[in-house]
């Protein structure tokens, strides 16, 4: 009995022009190299188009050493989509899906995140969950740029929208407020509690649709962005020095600094900051 399950899993996986056909059980989710996409889209609609047409472009999967199992390293879009129809009853023999080679790298994932995007293309806020990371292990963002086809001030805005407060990601998320305008508010109020309050009434009075839907946020409905603030100038200058790698003392020196400008701190404690 043991040999006619190992036959019949070995069938399952069976080839078909560099297509395997893996059981969906044996697939699983790695959330650190898989952790960009927060917005799914619609995924019934997917489900919908995979069971009336097939899964048309395999995921891609990585097997693990030792383990009957394989880590998901594209595709996490269509596996939700996948699990959807499972969960409602649709039989699978298999998950259509390409084998990554043993080399392939969590930067090889990151970057084919963006580059493929599972048939929906990240928003601004998922590029830059996925580009931090990259900076994280060890990539200057003009390599990024260059291997993205993007560019470098495109870089650096998605990594500052990563980096807002997660309220704020919240509403960038739900498309209540663009990344851009919460990245230039941020730059000039003194907190976050504040950015976070002037965004929610900005949202609230924003203008409707003609469906009576609330628009997006944007620098229209905020008028403190309308001037160009000191402090905005000085983090597009944290933001340059990042980008031409120099010294990390000195941007942790501006990092401190800008936060002490906006606050209330006296002039001599801002000052000790230069000793």
């Amino acid at each position: 009995m043991p040999n006619e399950i190992k036959k019949k899993a070995e069938e399952r996986l069976k080839r078909t022009n560099e297509i395997f056909l893996v059981p969906f059980d044996k697939i699983v989710i790695d959330e650190d190299i898989n952790n960009g996409r927060i917005d799914f889209g619609d995924l019934a609609e997917l489900a919908e188009s995979i069971k009336e047409s097939g899964l048309r472009i395999p995921i891609l999967v990585k097997k693990s050493r030792g383990e009957d199992q394989y880590v998901l390293v594209q595709g996490k879009r269509r596996l939700k989509a996948i699990e959807m129809l499972i969960a409602n009853g649709i039989e699978f023999a298999g998950v259509k899906c390409f084998l990554a080679p043993q080399n392939y790298s969590i930067e090889n994932s990151l970057f084919d995140q963006i580059i493929m995007n599972d048939g929906k293309p990240y928003s601004n806020l998922e590029q830059g969950i996925v580009f931090t990371q990259l900076v994280d292990r060890g990539f200057e963002i003009k390599e990024i740029a260059k291997k993205v086809a993007k560019s470098v001030t495109h870089i650096g805005n998605c990594i500052e929208i990563a980096f807002l407060p997660k309220a704020v990601r919240n509403l960038v998320a739900a498309g209540s407020v663009s990344g851009l305008t919460a990245v230039e508010l941020s730059k000039i109020v003194k907190n976050d509690d504040e950015l976070i309050e002037k965004l929610k009434d900005a949202i609230v009075n924003a203008p409707t649709t003609l469906k009576g839907q609330k628009k997006k946020v944007t620098s229209k409905n905020i008028k403190q962005i309308a001037y160009t603030s000191p402090f905005k100038k000085l983090e597009e200058v944290r933001i340059a020095l990042r980008i031409k790698n120099v010294s990390n003392d000195f941007t942790e020196f501006i990092d401190k600094l800008i936060p002490l400008l906006k606050s209330d701190e006296p002039i001599e404690s801002i000052a000790n900051l230069f000793k």
